[in-house]
């Protein structure tokens, strides 16, 4: 019995140390994904293509750096210069706008 304390010690105390690291998001697909409860207040959203995400509130997405400058809209993955290139840049400039003023994030 207590092996499997000190299992569930070290687990508990391992998701506390990720909890205060700072995961680096950006530029990664995340399109589709359902992220309902996930805690990204240490993530960095810098041009992470959030299309068609599942789950995500308004509070879970501010609650992230640089969450303004992530793509909620259709974009196309540019191989030349490894960046999501927007299929149009004023419709994810309207659904930033949108999450800022804490409307329906319904991308």
């Amino acid at each position: 019995m207590n092996h499997l304390y000190n299992i569930y010690y070290f687990v508990e105390m391992f998701y506390k140390w990720l909890e205060k690291k700072e995961t680096d998001l950006s530029l990664a697909n995340l399109s589709l994904a359902n992220l309902g409860g996930a805690n990204l207040s240490q993530a960095d959203l810098s041009e992470a293509y959030l299309f068609e995400i599942k789950f995500l509130t308004n509070k879970q997405i501010k609650s992230a750096k640089n969450w303004d400058k992530a793509i909620y809209t259709e974009a196309e993955w540019n191989h030349n210069t490894d960046q999501w290139i927007f299929k149009d840049k004023k419709a994810n400039k309207k659904m930033v706008e949108k999450i800022s003023n804490n409307e329906s994030f319904n991308p």
